[in-house]
């Protein structure tokens, strides 16, 4: 639990866990599944203490015939339920495949884990990504893989994903679980909606429009065609691929500036703020 207090802690709108467990490519971020692991390293360290003779662990198993392969499907009921340690043991090990000689521990050990985690799957499939469900008509693929496409930060990923995701608590969002009452802006007074605070708001559709003709004069274009698309969900591919990749840059950094600074906003900090960006990447 300490995994998933770290990363939804003083969030109000959040991701369930079994969407993040989905691919980078699906909308997720490869999670492990905490409870598979758990399970594998218990599996694998109980069948290690119960190959080594003169151990209670051994005598344990070879009370309850549990140190070479059983039957499928396992009968359980016949160890002690107070043993119910021996019983999980019992049903998991009859659904896995025996170590290989030529394996290493650590090879079995994560085969072991793919195996709890795909029988896991049969059981819970992976919830899929709100977002997706929201607005299908969107190229998800393209979006995710532009997100992990970003130049080597981390922190403009993370920014950018809660942004996609929907996930920040706009005054619309909060009043719709009946937090506020009313959706109004504070600062303006217009429907405070993830679009407004990001590009209508205060010195926001300033850094926006700036940042508007830095990408058209990128792709030799009219400002007029980079579209706030490109902010809330970046599905476009462009050519060569280092104009895509500073294009990307470029909007990742906006996207954190905004959500970050909101109440310090103006064109010279975000300038400056680029200026420092680019210097920590190259």
């Amino acid at each position: 639990m300490a995994i998933v207090w770290f990363i939804r802690k003083g969030t109000i709108f959040r991701i369930v866990l079994t969407s993040l467990q989905r691919r980078r490519e699906e909308g997720g971020l490869e999670l492990i599944d905490i409870e598979a692991k758990y399970r594998a390293i218990f599996l694998t360290k109980m069948r290690e203490q119960g190959a080594r003779d003169r151990t209670l662990t051994a005598a344990w198993l070879q009370r309850w015939n549990l140190r070479k392969p059983g039957g499928n499907p396992p009968n359980i009921l016949r160890i002690h339920r107070t043993l119910k340690y021996l019983r999980i043991y019992a049903l998991e090990w009859a659904y896995l495949e025996p170590k290989t000689q030529d394996g290493t521990p650590r090879h079995f050990k994560r085969r072991v884990y793919r195996a709890l985690r795909n029988m896991a799957k049969m059981t819970t499939p992976l919830r899929d990504v709100r977002v997706t469900q929201i607005q299908p008509k969107h190229l998800w693929g393209n979006v995710w893989n532009n997100l992990h496409s970003i130049p080597k930060s981390e922190v403009l990923k993370s920014a950018w994903y809660t942004m996609i995701h929907d996930l920040l608590p706009t005054n619309t969002r909060v009043y719709r679980i009946r937090l506020l009452e009313t959706e109004d802006c504070t600062m303006c007074g217009e429907k405070d909606t993830t679009f407004h605070r990001l590009t209508e708001c205060g010195a926001g559709e300033e850094i926006w429009e700036c940042t508007r003709i830095r990408l058209a004069a990128i792709h030799r274009t009219d400002r007029r065609r980079i579209l706030p698309g490109w902010l809330l969900a970046p599905s476009s591919l462009f050519w060569p691929r280092q104009r895509h990749l500073a294009t990307l840059w470029i909007l990742a950094n906006l996207v954190y500036y905004l959500t970050q600074n909101r109440r310090t906003l103006s064109l010279e900090e975000d300038i400056d703020f680029l200026r420092r960006a680019r210097c920590k990447t190259y």
